[in-house]
């Protein structure tokens, strides 16, 4: 299924430090005036192997403060 295969993508990127066994789309935001302006945020709720769980974030829109967004949310 594409669940499936987006859980061995995820695993494919974390290599080994994480092992995702399930995920949940979790649906967050769809904002756009038009076609052309269009936002999409929307979270992954995911659960490893050890019953651990964390939020991947995925937007489809340009990102002009993203260094400091991370560095922001990374600093929590």
């Amino acid at each position: 299924t594409n669940k499936d295969l987006l859980i061995a993508l995820l695993n494919g990127f974390f290599r080994g430090r994480k092992n995702i066994v399930d995920l949940v789309y979790v649906r967050n935001e769809h904002v756009g005036d038009g076609v052309e302006i269009g936002t999409v945020i929307f979270d992954l709720m995911c659960t490893t192997a050890d019953g651990a769980k964390f939020v991947i974030e995925v937007q489809r829109t340009a990102q002009v403060n993203l260094k400091r967004r991370m560095l922001y949310y990374g600093s929590k």
